[in-house]
């Protein structure tokens, strides 16, 4: 999802090679060590990239970006720098609402198209495992940590609905939908609709 570059737009192509003939030998020659490497089991530094609306800028890192569209990488390390228009404010408050869930539970990584849908699964990530909570502390019943009851229910719960939701109907019924988001609407539908699920 590299889209384009911070400050060399008039002199990379699409593809992040040079554009026009250019004379400078030590960036040729840069650029074919680079290509010479085989990049899927060669240790780089990591590429630095700012994110915005889900495409990367590379800030740092163009020949290495260009290796790797020409070896047809389809991944790299990189360290982000999240961009959100403060004029955005349904993107601010989904940026938080992630935020919030990586930091409550440890977890990242979950893609959703809607990231308002962060909170409804941090609510359900807390409260997954707590059925009979204040009975069962008092019972003497051993609370797990949110963390670890969080990592429980996304690879016991969340994982395997996504699975199965992403072999469904639905995907095709909401194109441009994440598995995770098409799961937000399924638990929103059974919580604040049904009130619980069967």
């Amino acid at each position: 999802r590299i889209r384009g570059t911070v400050d060399k737009c008039g002199e990379l192509d699409s593809r992040f090679r040079l554009v026009g003939r250019r004379r400078d030998r030590g960036e040729r020659y840069r650029r074919r060590s680079l290509e010479r490497l085989d990049l899927a089991v060669t240790d780089l530094p990591p590429i630095s990239v700012y994110l915005l609306s889900g495409e990367y800028y590379v800030i740092d890192g163009n020949r290495r970006v260009a290796a790797a569209m020409g070896q047809k990488l389809e991944y790299m390390d990189a360290q982000v720098t999240e961009c959100i228009p403060l004029n955005d404010r349904a993107a601010l408050d989904g940026a938080s609402s992630r935020r919030r869930f990586e930091q409550e539970t440890g977890l990242r990584n979950l893609r959703l198209a809607y990231e308002s849908g962060y909170a409804t699964l941090l609510e359900e990530a807390a409260g997954f495992g707590q059925a009979g909570g204040e009975a069962a502390a008092a019972a003497g019943a051993p609370q797990l940590p949110p963390r670890e009851r969080a990592r429980i229910w996304h690879s016991g719960t969340f994982r395997p609905a996504c699975a199965l939701l992403a072999d469904s109907s639905l995907m095709r019924r909401f194109p441009g939908a994440e598995p995770g988001d098409l799961y937000v609407s399924v638990a929103r539908f059974y919580r604040d609709l049904m009130g619980g699920y069967p």
